[in-house]
């Protein structure tokens, strides 16, 4: 005969050691899920990466095809080509004023006449020259249009004008500052400095005319 006490006791035994079966059981398929969890959270963050990424890349490709489109354009391109031109020729108008500067002996900076001697004998070069100031002030109109020109020519090359009319705008104001310099060094009997810069200006007022009109819908 058993004792009385060994049934109960055998029931609360048995009771523990199912439970910590079931927790045992409960333990690997709990960690599945943690690591389920983890591995998906990780997936997300893959794919935002790599969306992210896809994302970058097809802005660049967008700048580019812009680019690409920007240089293609045969108005931009005649822009660029008489943008040049006309910024060459005031380089060279740099030049001339040395040139013109060395020859006369006229300077305006002490230092530069030490190479004509010391003292009183270096003074007599600080001076003005008419010819050294006719260059000058040909540089200085140059300044004063191609600078708007660059900026209003290059907003008219990019309003979506027509290249046989821009071309007629580019070429005629090229012509025109050619002229214009070319009768302040010769110089030319008025009124050829006069109305070539006239039709400089109006070169590029009429292409700021045509931006306003395309932008403004005047």
């Amino acid at each position: 005969m058993l004792p009385p006490s060994s049934g109960p006791a055998s029931a609360s035994t048995a009771a523990p050691a199912g439970a910590r079966r079931g927790e045992a059981r409960r333990g690997p398929e709990a960690g599945r899920g943690s690591s389920g969890g983890r591995e998906q959270r990780g997936g997300s963050a893959g794919r935002a990466l790599s969306e992210g990424t896809r994302a970058r890349s097809s802005v660049r490709s967008g700048e580019m095809a812009k680019l690409t489109q920007l240089i293609d354009n045969e108005v931009f391109r005649a822009y660029a080509t008489y943008a040049t031109i006309v910024l060459l020729k005031m380089m060279l108008m740099s030049l001339i004023t040395a040139y013109f500067r060395i020859t006369r002996k006229a300077f305006v900076n002490p230092e530069d006449t030490a190479s004509f001697g010391k003292g009183e004998s270096a003074k007599k070069y600080l001076r003005t020259d008419a010819d050294v100031e006719r260059v000058r002030r040909g540089h200085l109109n140059d300044l004063e249009n191609i600078v708007p020109f660059l900026g209003i020519g290059l907003l008219y090359a990019l309003s979506g004008s027509d290249l046989s009319t821009a071309l007629l705008h580019f070429r005629i104001f090229v012509g025109a500052r050619i002229t214009h310099t070319l009768a302040y060094l010769i110089p030319l009997p008025q009124p050829a400095r006069g109305l070539s810069w006239v039709v400089g200006y109006a070169v590029t007022i009429s292409m700021a005319y045509k931006v306003l009109k395309t932008a403004l819908y005047l």
